[in-house]
């Protein structure tokens, strides 16, 4: 799942309109503020909802879930700082596990947890069956109800902001059609100018496989954070993201639920140690791990050159829908970047796809 590029205060103005038949302006929202504790209070006695005092706050609280590695943590934090409360986060994961436990093969079963939970986005999307968060943040979704109401400064405003597949397709959460491994193997430019980017370079998508009654997929791409100011691979840090993904048939196709897996395998780097896979997971129907990577600088003809090497990966998942381990196999291509000698290098990092070196 790619994550997506989230301002609250912008997101909250698009989205008033949309979900609100008020028109609450955020220019009385105080910016200035000692972050008071936030009161979980009712909206009505069915809907219970969260409120903040002012954007400073909501983002405080924002911030604070997204230093956390895990859904399982960012549930804990805030059930133990919301008490009570039950986000639309909360009744998504309710969901994952109804589908995974309850939901046979008939229309019967499957209209029923459609009505049971129809605050979700059902697309009904060709052969996607699934249920979605209709929100491009879903760590906001941890402080959002049933109906996506957050009350910031007096105001109750709603951050569902997903309103077709289109952009669902577009957070990366999807559920499409990939028949043949997609997979580049040359040597990839980018850019240099921000300080965090979701993918440079190649990507791995296995593509959807069917063994009975599940779907599954392994994907793999590089994600960079930061580079140290000095050749070699010394205090260079971007990540290698993979993503197992998995899907439940239905009547009417295939849908999204609660499972385990777990992932092992080796990525050989030229010119240093290999990287170990090693995770477990459970939960929701992509399971994602990053691992710290290096990034090879050197100087050559006074330009600083970072490069990521081609890379040659297998991968072995046990996932608890399909009795056989899952095997893959791939080599990604390399991504480089080169800028002059005389550039503030502590300061340059890789930003997106430019092009492609022949």
């Amino acid at each position: 799942m790619k994550k997506t590029t989230f301002s609250a205060a912008i997101s909250l103005i698009l989205c008033v309109a949309s979900c609100s038949s008020d028109d609450p302006t955020m220019s009385n929202l105080s910016m200035e503020s000692n972050v008071p504790t936030t009161k979980n209070t009712r909206g009505s006695e069915e809907t219970p909802i969260l409120h903040f005092t002012d954007m400073l706050e909501f983002n405080n609280a924002l911030t604070r879930i997204r230093s956390l590695n895990s859904s399982k943590e960012k549930i804990e934090w805030v059930h133990s700082t919301y008490p009570e409360f039950n986000s639309v986060q909360d009744i998504y994961n309710s969901a994952m596990i109804e589908m995974e436990n309850e939901v046979d093969e008939t229309e019967e079963s499957y209209l029923n947890f459609k009505e049971k939970f129809n605050t979700l986005y059902f697309p009904m999307y060709g052969e996607d069956a699934g249920f979605y968060i209709p929100m491009s943040d879903l760590d906001a979704a941890y402080l959002v109800n049933e109906n996506y109401m957050v009350n910031i400064g007096g105001n109750d405003i709603c951050l569902k902001d997903i309103d077709n597949y289109n952009e669902l397709m577009s957070t990366g959460r999807a559920y499409y059609e990939m028949p043949q491994p997609m997979l580049t193997g040359t040597m990839v430019e980018f850019s240099l100018s921000s300080t965090d980017i979701n993918s440079v370079g190649p990507e791995y998508d296995s593509g959807w496989v069917q063994y009975d009654k599940r779907k599954v997929k392994l994907k793999a791409r590089r994600r960079f954070v930061s580079f140290s100011p000095a050749p070699g691979f010394n205090g260079s840090k971007s990540l290698f993201h993979t993503e197992f993904c998995f899907r439940k048939k239905t009547i009417f196709g295939w849908s999204n639920s609660d499972s385990t897996s777990s992932i092992s395998g080796t990525v050989k780097i030229p010119g240093t140690h290999d990287l170990q896979l090693n995770s477990s997971h459970s939960g929701t129907s992509s399971h994602d791990y990053d691992y710290e990577i290096p990034v090879f600088i050197t100087v050559s003809n006074g330009y600083w050159v970072y490069t990521c090497p081609e890379l040659t990966c297998n991968a072995t998942v046990l996932y608890r829908g399909v009795a056989q381990a899952l095997t893959y196999n791939w080599i990604m291509g390399g991504a480089y970047a080169k800028t002059p000698y005389s550039a503030n290098h502590a300061t340059i990092v890789p930003c997106i796809e430019q092009g492609v070196n022949n």
